[in-house]
């Protein structure tokens, strides 16, 4: 069986960076867990088009993706994440890897980098690599290398159309199969809205174990300030 090839470094820029994307813990309001989002308490009749022109178009916003993989014996194996949060022109980038957690700002204004270096703030120029918005949402969008899947993740025509009831576009059965793999079995993946906040979220389980992945795209008052 194939199984999904884990990312192994995203390159920012020479100095900025080249790691490993993370093992993240359960937080305390779910954003950083991968259990399926809670079923829907205010949705909107919307497009998988239209969530993608929302997220890259936002203002302040936290986009959170969270990637498990545990075996058939219940232990974790794989696990992945990444925090980017944008307010206006700035953006915060939080990547951990296990126990070790790094922490990126970007000034899209001024084309400004920010990461530590022997613990103390550094800045360089990205205005090659990280010039926009969208190229601080593909550190999150390279975990599984769903940057490489922008036009089928957000397509109308990879989901069942909107359902009034759950709030969901679910991936149609054949998409499924042909994204997981025909030895994967109790496929799930949809997009859906509750509230302000929409939600990516795809599970499937074999003979070896279980995969999840969850991206939450949340409208919310974020505050980013540059490090001194």
């Amino acid at each position: 069986m194939k199984r999904f090839a884990k990312l192994v470094a995203i390159c920012l820029s020479a100095m900025l960076l080249a790691l490993v994307l993370i093992g993240c813990q359960d937080d305390s309001d779910g954003r950083l867990s991968s259990n399926e989002p809670a079923p829907s308490t205010a949705s909107q009749p919307y497009t998988p088009e239209e969530v993608f022109r929302k997220l890259t178009g936002a203002g302040k916003m936290r986009l959170t993706v969270v990637y498990t993989e545990t075996g058939d014996d219940g232990e974790a194996g794989i696990s992945e994440s990444a925090v980017v949060e944008k307010d206006g022109q700035l953006v915060k980038v939080t990547l951990q890897d296990n126990d070790e957690q790094n922490v990126y700002y970007y000034d899209l204004d001024a084309k400004l980098g920010y990461q530590t270096v022997g613990g103390e703030w550094e800045s360089v120029s990205v205005a090659e690599t990280v010039p926009d918005w969208v190229s601080c949402l593909q550190q999150a969008f390279t975990i599984q290398g769903m940057n490489e899947r922008l036009e089928w993740l957000f397509s109308s025509n990879t989901y069942e159309p909107y359902d009034a009831k759950t709030g969901k576009c679910v991936m149609k059965s054949t998409e499924m199969t042909d994204y997981f793999g025909a030895s994967w079995t109790d496929m799930t993946a949809y997009l859906m809205q509750s509230g302000d906040t929409y939600y990516l979220y795809m599970s499937t389980t074999d003979e070896y174990g279980t995969f999840s992945y969850k991206m939450s795209m949340e409208y919310t008052d974020i505050s980013v300030t540059l490090p001194n």
